[in-house]
């Protein structure tokens, strides 16, 4: 989710709610049995970096994912859904 704001200029922006995008990632990664979860995001211009879990299971690392190929999603007002 991200809300949006128009700035001095006239110029939309969004606001990237952390919260929300950090409870979906542990809720989905504990939903569908994941180790270990990363998601960046990029917000106008910005990149946001959330991480869930576990590196290694078997190892019993219980420290938080430190390095994982992200997800990305651009959120803005010109980003369109790709059909097909």
């Amino acid at each position: 989710m991200s809300t949006a704001t128009i700035d001095d200029k006239g110029k939309e922006q969004h606001v990237f709610d952390r919260a929300h995008w950090q409870d979906r990632l542990d809720v989905l990664r504990s939903r569908y049995h994941v180790p270990g979860a990363a998601l960046a995001v990029l917000v106008d211009g910005e990149i946001h970096e959330l991480v869930s879990g576990v590196l290694h299971r078997g190892a019993g690392d219980r420290g938080l994912v430190p390095a994982a190929h992200p997800i990305g999603l651009q959120l803005s007002r010109n980003a369109r859904p790709r059909s097909g």
